[in-house]
């Protein structure tokens, strides 16, 4: 019997709204490129975090922060080197050296708003969710696709809440499904591209990704199968 199995509801929702705020945390990161004042807190977070030896329960948590502390959160440039690395690698305006649509990594043709993408929308109207900025960026971005995730980790923390263990199963279902259908399909590519190309700060977010992901899928398809 493994440590979810022996939870109750209660903390059962505990760890689906643990696992939402994670994905949340990546969705933001790679939606947007941080201001000064975030940049520097999350490296301050960080840095506290590891002084005291706590603020994290996965081995990718805290190379998270180990790469985050590694940063000097008073470097007058940092925050235009940050997001000048995010410009290069995701927006350009020269070709993204590493674009965050899956459409770009799977399927074919390899282009914006294929039917890679049209998928990924289904998938979140099937839930009853679409993104923020719907026709505007393409959906199959990287950052919506882990909000999605977060989405549907806070809907099964709140079915758990709510003693609905049937509908928290189908959530919990619905995210692994999307994980092995979408995600974990580019994420490897992606992280290869992104470590091909300059700069120092997006690969350790990616890397955390990618073994946050590997784990969550593990954990919930071992979960789906009892």
């Amino acid at each position: 019997m493994n440590e979810f199995e022996t939870m109750d509801a209660s903390e059962r929702a505990e760890h689906a709204r643990w696992r939402a705020a994670l994905y949340g945390l990546a969705s933001r990161t790679f939606l947007q490129e941080p201001s000064d004042e975030e940049l520097k807190a999350s490296i301050v977070a960080a840095q506290a975090a590891l002084e005291a030896g706590e603020g994290w329960t996965l081995p990718c948590e805290r190379e998270l922060l180990v790469h985050l502390a590694s940063f000097d959160a008073e470097e007058d440039a940092l925050g235009t080197r940050v997001r000048s690395e995010y410009a290069e690698l995701f927006v350009g305006p020269r070709p993204p050296l590493a674009p965050l649509y899956e459409s770009m990594y799977v399927g074919y043709p390899r282009r914006l708003l294929s039917e890679t993408t049209k998928r990924v929308r289904d998938a979140y109207e099937r839930c009853g969710l679409s993104v923020a900025k719907r026709n505007r960026v393409p959906d199959d971005h990287l950052g919506y696709e882990l909000e999605f995730m977060a989405a549907l980790a806070r809907r099964e923390a709140e079915a758990l809440e709510a003693a609905d263990e049937e509908t928290a199963k189908r959530w919990q279902n619905d995210q692994g499904r999307f994980l092995e259908e979408h995600l974990r399909c580019w994420i490897e590519l992606f992280c290869d591209r992104l470590h091909e190309a300059p700069g120092d700060y997006y690969g350790g977010w990616a890397d955390f990704v990618r073994s946050f992901m590997a784990e969550d899928a593990a954990a919930l398809a071992s979960r789906a199968a009892r």
